[in-house]
């Protein structure tokens, strides 16, 4: 009868190894998945983080642009307004200046797309999404006073010229 007693205890010691096998695969098993999750959720707030960067970069570019353009136009509007112009000259520089109003009002409306995309990424009651809001009511504002002086002068013109060489149109 030993060895009987000695071959339940071996089976019984290996179907107990075989449970604790199957008990460790398991719970490694369920560690794994946990972990595979934790870094499935960490991978997607990285990407999150990284298109908000993403966003935020392309919203401040563009707004450097607007900066720019608004920088060319005064200093195009500074160097000629003093001056007295020919008709020629007149008609030349409001040229000049209907092409930089383009682009200026061209550069903020991509500012604005920009910053709507970006506000998208932002908590609703964020500071940074109140002072984009703000940004966009500004931008609307100085594309209408730069449409506006540049109006401006072309009634100037209009006014002086356009019977004689004809009119130029209006910025709409």
């Amino acid at each position: 009868m030993p060895f009987i007693d000695g071959l339940l205890k071996l089976m019984g010691l290996t179907t107990m190894m075989m449970i604790a096998s199957i008990m460790l695969f398991f719970m490694l098993f369920f560690a794994y998945g946990l972990a595979s999750g934790f870094t499935h959720d960490m991978q997607r707030a990285a990407d999150a983080q990284a298109r908000l960067h993403e966003a935020q970069d392309d919203y401040n570019y563009k707004l450097e642009l607007v900066k720019e353009q608004t920088q060319r136009i005064d200093m195009y509007y500074a160097a000629k307004s003093s001056t007295s112009m020919s008709e020629l000259e007149f008609r030349s520089w409001l040229g000049t200046i209907r092409a930089l109003t383009e682009e200026f009002v061209a550069r903020e409306n991509n500012a604005i797309e920009a910053g709507r995309a970006y506000m998208k990424l932002l908590p609703p009651d964020s500071a940074e999404h109140e002072r984009v809001l703000q940004n966009e009511a500004t931008c609307r504002e100085d594309i209408k006073k730069v449409i506006e002086t540049y109006n401006g002068n072309v009634y100037i013109y209009n006014k002086q010229y356009g019977t004689k060489y004809g009119t130029i149109s209006y910025f709409s």
